[in-house]
C-alpha cells in the first residue's frame, strides 16, 4: 500500500510559527512554480508564469 501524506502545510505552518520569515522558493518547474504561489509563499523567479 502506498500511501501519499501531503506535508507542505505542515512546513510552511512551521516555517511561519517557528523561523518567523518569510519562505523563497527557486525553482523553473511550472507546477513547483504554481504550486508554492498557490501556498503564498514568495516564488523566484517571479516572471516565470
Amino acid at each position: 500500500m502506498i500511501v501519499y501524506v501531503d506535508t507542505s502545510a505542515l512546513v510552511k505552518r512551521y516555517v511561519r510559527e517557528t523561523l518567523s520569515t518569510q519562505v523563497t522558493l527557486a525553482t523553473y518547474d511550472r507546477e513547483l512554480w504554481l504550486a508554492g504561489q498557490k501556498a503564498g509563499m514568495k516564488i523566484w523567479p517571479e516572471g516565470l508564469y
